[in-house]
């Protein structure tokens, strides 16, 4: 039997074609983080205001849950991508949208 940890914080719903709820999995309390580091680039400013610009980084790092058989972590879009080498690292794809534009839910995995 398949399992998943939803490592994002809020539930996940799947839909079938016709948007009906064919899996919700809630949210497991545990996160998936990567490293980041933040650098100036520049600074924007007018009569009003100055704001930095800055970049950001991220990169994998070691703290990763152990690979189990036939058990699925849902992380974020930048935790997959940032390792490509975990197929056992799902995102959500082919969101749906309700009519005001806010994600309902996906129709869809992928890995990175």
């Amino acid at each position: 039997m398949i399992t998943y940890t939803n490592t994002t914080p809020h539930a996940i719903n799947v839909l079938n074609d016709e948007n009906e709820l064919i899996m919700e999995i809630p949210s497991s309390g545990i996160s998936i983080r990567l490293d980041q580091t933040e650098s100036l680039v520049t600074t924007l400013s007018d009569d009003n205001a100055e704001v930095e610009v800055l970049r950001i980084k991220f990169q994998a790092n070691e703290d990763l849950p152990p690979i189990k058989p036939l058990h699925y972590y849902i992380v974020s879009q930048v935790v997959a991508n940032a390792h490509p080498e975990r197929p056992d690292f799902l995102m959500v794809s082919r969101t749906v949208r309700d009519d005001n534009g806010r994600i309902i839910g996906c129709r869809a995995w992928a890995i990175a």
